[in-house]
């Protein structure tokens, strides 16, 4: 006798999802480690665009009202739009 299909379909969603929240709680984890903050002068528009071009789908960045330079720990801000735009 085989297994049903349904069980099988719902035990990967399963899986499917607990990969998903793992990666998700992992991120989030390292979004909050303490560590120093390094600021510099970044432009916010052109980090949100590189985040946006690295995308496999289409992401418009409008940007018309953000300042042209910003301090900010640009790869901490990076992974913020990252874990946003996915």
């Amino acid at each position: 006798s085989g297994t049903d299909p349904r069980v099988v379909g719902k035990a990967n969603r399963i899986l499917q999802e607990v990969s998903r929240i793992e990666l998700l709680t992992k991120r989030l984890l390292d979004l909050v480690r303490v560590g120093t903050i390094l600021r510099s002068a970044t432009d916010p528009a052109a980090l949100a665009r590189e985040v946006a071009a690295r995308k496999s789908f289409s992401v418009e960045v409008i940007a018309d009202a953000a300042p042209t330079s910003w301090s900010l720990d640009a790869p901490r801000i990076e992974q913020v739009l990252e874990n946003l735009i996915d």
